[in-house]
């Protein structure tokens, strides 16, 4: 069996001959096969790992998009939970001030209810008698008996003798009996609070003594005829540190009516009322502190 083979090269110059053997021929294909696979190998894993890499690119890429949107998710909820300690803040603020002004607005109410009705127990107000019918009114007038003009300092009220009269604050009766130089005749005069007094003349029987405290309500008197007078009557008078002021209003005067008395230009309410506010809000005033030691 031939172990070679020739291979006849003709050129314009002559013929070579080359004497191959089959040993080297095979060594020469099994080489090149080799390095055909090994260049396939290499593509390949190239192509594999180019692959590869453009996942991991754009894996990176999906994981740097996800945490600028964790970053900013993150700005926002910090912004947020400023916003909302801010808002949270701003609201305990506001409920704080509201909370202030309620109890200030609720013991300013508190008082102003006091106030009201430690003066309508406290100052006169309501009628004195059970009637309607007024023969005569507070200032100028013709006088019933003598027919001259004068200045007529109370409110007149028809009622038959014997009606009851009533005290229309509390206070303490300052007199009570026959007052024969005013013509007033049989008078009971109740001295109040904070320099007021009331008047009620023209009785025909006083049922309380001087020194005597009376309460709001109180039957002091029955109506009469007495002294200067020209029928059954009752005459009314209030006055403030020696001022005659107009009954009318102090009759009409309630807790309905409450606004009503400050009309009365004469009285510095306002002064009353503050000096009121300030004793309800601290009752226990100096003077009891002292005596309790």
């Amino acid at each position: 069996m031939h172990k070679h083979f020739t291979i006849t090269i003709t050129t314009h110059k002559g013929a070579k001959h080359l004497r191959v053997s089959f040993s080297w021929l095979r060594a020469v294909v099994i080489s090149g096969l080799v390095v055909v696979a090994s260049l396939l190998g290499s593509a390949g894993l190239g192509i594999y790992f180019y692959k590869d890499a453009e996942q991991l690119q754009s894996s990176l890429q999906a994981t740097r998009s996800d945490l600028s949107e964790l970053h900013s998710l993150n700005l926002e909820l910090q912004q947020i939970s400023l916003t909302k300690d801010g808002v949270i803040s701003e609201v305990q603020q506001k409920y704080q001030t509201a909370r202030a002004k309620a109890d200030a607005l609720t013991l300013a109410a508190t008082n102003s209810e006091r106030v009201k009705r430690y003066l309508l127990s406290r100052l006169p107000n309501g009628r004195p008698i059970y009637s309607r019918v007024v023969t005569s009114s507070y200032g100028e007038r013709l006088d019933p008996i003598t027919g001259e003009r004068e200045f007529h300092g109370g409110l007149d009220m028809r009622a038959a003798i014997g009606t009851e009269v009533r005290a229309t604050a509390d206070g303490v009766v300052e007199f009570a009996g026959d007052h024969k130089r005013s013509g007033y005749g049989q008078l009971v005069m109740v001295r109040h609070d904070f320099g007021f007094r009331t008047i009620y003349a023209h009785l025909s029987k006083t049922l309380v003594k001087a020194g005597s405290f009376v309460g709001k309500g109180d039957v002091i008197a029955l109506s009469g005829n007495s002294g200067k007078s020209s029928g059954p009557h009752l005459h009314y008078e209030v006055r403030f540190v020696h001022r005659k002021l107009d009954p009318a209003r102090f009759v009409r005067w309630s807790a309905d009516t409450y606004d009503t008395i400050f009309e009365e230009r004469r009285v510095r309410w306002h002064s009353l009322v503050k000096l009121l506010n300030r004793r309800l809000s601290d009752p226990i005033q100096p003077s009891l502190q002292l005596a309790q030691k």
